[in-house]
């Protein structure tokens, strides 16, 4: 769903119109009719402001299906984002920002503002890494969304049982989302790729391979790792299905 759609529908289900939205959050009816319009862009701040008054995560407010404004230049928000960043991208292979940006198509002089807290990325950027990184928008943005439920999930028993990073976990989210088949095939895949990296060279190890695959809901996913973290993935996600068939998690 594109992000002026997710705006007009969320709105309407909260039987608000324009005027009353705009009232009540403060933000300037002009530039919120060009957001729902499909004009503009919203800045990262009305964004999240947008999704603090409807306590959704902003993955909901962007239109990416998930469960559920600071101002601009509002330093911390831009110090937690900067953080998030680096995080990510070390977690994911990447030891330096250009490298990251060539494979993901981001220019890297803007890119470096974003990870040196000078800018705030726009959502389409946002959606872009988020996607990149299999994570949902609110990681990329450092935020953490409130759970109602106390118990810890799945996911949550396996990142701390098996002290996964912030990669692993997003690995480890999409593999769960998927049937019990389709996991198989995923594990096996991995694990035959993984095979056939021994003995080959180091600049051939780091080369990034993107696996493709349909979750249960439907939605067209993809895990993007190096050749030289396979042996690692396929070792953990073999892991994951012998802890589950004991019924651990």
């Amino acid at each position: 769903m594109e992000l002026k759609d997710a705006l007009k529908q969320i709105r309407e289900e909260r039987g608000l119109t324009k005027r009353e939205l705009c009232e009540k959050t403060g933000i300037s009816e002009r530039a919120y009719l060009t957001y729902e319009f499909g004009e503009r862009e919203p800045k990262i701040g009305v964004i999240q402001k947008l999704a603090d008054f409807y306590g959704v995560s902003i993955d909901y407010i962007l239109g990416r299906n998930a469960k559920e404004e600071q101002n601009e230049s509002d330093a911390g928000d831009k110090v937690k984002i900067k953080e998030a960043l680096k995080t990510l991208r070390k977690n994911a292979g990447f030891q330096n920002a250009k490298e990251f940006c060539d494979k993901i198509g981001i220019s890297f002089n803007t890119y470096q503002n974003y990870e040196s807290g000078k800018r705030l990325p726009p959502a389409e950027t946002i959606i872009k890494i988020a996607d990149f990184y299999n994570v949902s928008a609110d990681e990329v943005l450092g935020r953490t969304v409130e759970n109602d439920s106390h118990e810890p999930d799945t996911l949550d028993l396996i990142t701390n049982k098996l002290h996964l990073n912030m990669y692993e976990r997003a690995i480890v989210a999409a593999y769960l989302a998927l049937d019990t088949e389709t996991r198989t095939k995923l594990a096996q895949t991995v694990k035959k790729m993984a095979d056939k990296m021994d003995g080959q060279n180091d600049s051939a190890q780091e080369e990034m391979r993107t696996f493709k695959f349909v979750a249960n809901n439907g939605n067209n996913r993809e895990i993007s790792m190096t050749k030289s973290q396979e042996s690692k993935i396929a070792d953990l996600l073999d892991e994951i299905e012998r802890n589950n068939n004991g019924n651990i998690w």
